[in-house]
């Protein structure tokens, strides 16, 4: 029994960790854009100060939601201390190297 806890507990891991791969730079350049325009209040393809701390906000915000999906391995809209279990330990020489996915 013990060894096939093991084993599932492997398999999660697993599987989040490829979740937490980082984005394309096709998904990058997508996410760019859609911040850019979004943050372009007067749409004059320029962005004064305000309107480039509402892009970042948004490029922010769209990193922390593809770093807690890939968290949240059952899909619960939820992140358990069982799924943070999950996450690479400091010093891992992982894809990721201990930095959240962007």
């Amino acid at each position: 029994m013990r060894i096939l806890l093991s084993a599932l507990a492997l398999v999660g891991a697993a599987s989040a960790w490829a979740a937490m791969q980082p984005p394309t730079p096709a998904e990058i350049e997508a996410d760019r854009a859609a911040a850019f325009a979004e943050a372009d209040a007067d749409g004059n393809g320029a962005l004064t100060f305000e309107e480039f701390q509402a892009f970042t906000d948004a490029l922010r915000a769209k990193r922390e939601q593809r770093f807690f999906n890939a968290l949240d391995a059952d899909g619960s809209g939820t992140v358990t201390a069982a799924e943070l279990e999950n996450l690479p330990k400091p010093g891992h020489r992982g894809r990721w190297h201990g930095q959240p996915p962007r």
